[in-house]
């Protein structure tokens, strides 16, 4: 993505997403994909898409394995720490209304959003 190939980054990223390898990819390349597609989501037209991928690659990086996760966050710079942290809470919070709703996630409209991720 240094070069500017962002077209390329995200088909190898979507690629790999897509593959059957992904829950086998370790805590370290599946937060690597996660800020991937985060960065990609700040550029693309499929914003959501990317966010969703991240999403779903950050999860599976803490169900593989926690501690090297928040291991790994930790020692990035802290911008990529943010973003990392973000997709984190988003994913909690996902996993906690799935849990609590059936498959079925429902937006909430109020005005007094809270996220408490536990960090």
């Amino acid at each position: 993505m240094q070069a500017n190939r962002y077209a390329k980054a995200q088909e190898i990223c979507n690629n790999i997403f897509a593959g059957d390898s992904l829950q086998n990819l370790g805590p370290g390349n599946l937060c690597n994909l996660s800020l991937l597609f985060i960065n990609l989501a700040e550029i693309s037209q499929t914003e959501e898409e990317n966010t969703a991928k991240a999403t779903i690659c950050i999860r599976q990086a803490y169900k593989c394995d926690s501690d090297s996760t928040m291991a790994f966050i930790r020692n990035l710079n802290i911008e990529d720490q943010s973003k990392l942290s973000l997709i984190s809470a988003l994913g909690k919070a996902t996993e906690r209304t799935t849990a609590e709703n059936g498959d079925t996630i429902f937006y909430d409209d109020s005005s007094n959003h809270e996220i408490n991720d536990g960090f």
